[in-house]
């Protein structure tokens, strides 16, 4: 496969995508394991990129040996994010994994600058590129790595004490789906570790990455707090247009792969597709701002929605805006506790801020007839006429 360094490519721009979504909308929380676990991914497909369309080998070494400081540090990472999905407080087996990483990554840089290469038997040239076959003690220690990260992370997964409010919101199933994908993910991935053992198999791992970041990116700028000005909202469409393009890259690999003549049209055929690809997608995904009619829809009768004023002109956060237009429209509040899969108390909460941020900002009827709720209701139908 001579495009093979396409799908890293690919899985790179995606990760820089994901990367920004979370600058441009930082939250903390869950976005600091996501932020240190797609650094991680981030420098793995680009070193992977450049070391499987290197020239020689010497080259393909080199590479490898930035690589490898990434490989080390994805599984730990994603110990980290496991153990805050489940809402798990255990540290001392996320402080072990990132030891033994640290320790395998001072090894390995000790191996490679001495010019000893004892941890890695040679670099072969594949059909597809240049890959690394480790030696045996390199073998055991990557894949203690694996057992010490991924047994606790997806036992912490399979048994959560409390899903965070951003899965539950999507229904019951919504955790069962989010171990599914980790599932599937660390299977390709696993599968692009066996040329590391000799086997001529082309790695797919980067594949699935590419495809798991373009759906992140998706995620991350749906859940967003909403349209942005300066710096938040250049990094949003920066983000947008790597994340398409990512997507663009990835299909036009299997047209340059399996469909495409092995010729010099072959290459701008394959630019047509990318670009024609990547504009369909930023235009689906992307080329509105969240919150507006065209990705949400509804709205009042100026034409926008009553989430995106709730939003930008009164400071909701994208939760509250949505549990005020589901009051808006009559719901219950069990629904709505039960629709955001969130506790009582947290809708409670939630309820304060909303009125902290519209009616308490408005003065209240002389008469003092009207509770808070009340007021919010008719605050609400002038917003939506509005």
């Amino acid at each position: 496969m001579e495009y093979a360094y396409i799908l890293p490519t690919a899985a790179f721009l995606a990760d820089v995508a994901v990367l920004l979504f979370l600058f441009s909308d930082w939250r903390g929380g869950l976005d600091r394991p996501l932020l240190g676990m797609y650094l991680s991914l981030m420098g793995l497909n680009l070193s992977v990129a450049y070391m499987m369309g290197a020239g020689d080998a010497d080259t393909a070494w080199f590479f490898l040996f930035v690589m490898r400081h990434f490989l080390f540090l994805l599984p730990p990472c994603f110990l980290w994010l496991a153990l805050r999905l489940s809402g798990r407080a255990s540290v001392w087996p996320l402080r072990l994994a990132f030891a033994y990483a640290a320790i395998l990554i001072v090894l390995a840089d000790f191996d490679y600058l001495s010019g000893s290469h004892r941890l890695v038997a040679g670099m072969f040239e594949y059909s597809w590129g240049f890959f690394p076959d480790l030696a045996p003690l390199a073998r055991g220690a990557v894949g203690g790595l694996m057992a010490l990260c991924l047994v606790p992370a997806f036992a912490a997964l399979f048994r959560p004490q409390k899903w965070p409010d951003a899965i539950l919101k999507h229904g019951p199933r919504a955790g069962r789906v989010v171990v599914a994908l980790f599932v599937v993910w660390w299977l390709t991935l696993l599968l692009a570790v066996l040329p590391l053992t000799g086997v001529d198999l082309f790695p797919p791992g980067s594949a699935m990455d590419a495809l798991a970041g373009v759906s992140i990116a998706v995620f991350l700028r749906e859940r967003s707090s909403g349209p942005a000005a300066g710096v938040t909202v250049w990094l949003m469409r920066v983000a947008g247009m790597l994340a398409s393009a990512s997507f663009g890259v990835f299909v036009t690999f299997f047209f340059l792969a399996f469909l495409l003549p092995a010729q010099a049209i072959a290459t701008g055929i394959a630019g047509a597709i990318t670009a024609l690809v990547a504009l369909l997608a930023f235009q689906a995904w992307f080329s509105t701002e969240p919150g507006s009619a065209v990705s949400r829809g509804g709205g009042g009768g100026s034409g926008r929605p009553q989430e995106e004023i709730l939003r930008t002109e009164h400071g909701l956060t994208r939760q509250e805006a949505v549990i005020c237009r589901e009051l808006h429209a009559g719901t219950r509040r069990d629904r709505i506790i039960e629709l955001l899969g969130i506790t009582s108390g947290t809708f409670r909460n939630h309820l304060s801020e909303i009125y902290r941020k519209t009616v308490d900002t408005v003065e209240a009827p002389a008469d003092g007839t009207r509770d808070k709720l009340q007021r919010l209701t008719v605050f609400l139908k002038k917003t939506a006429a509005s």
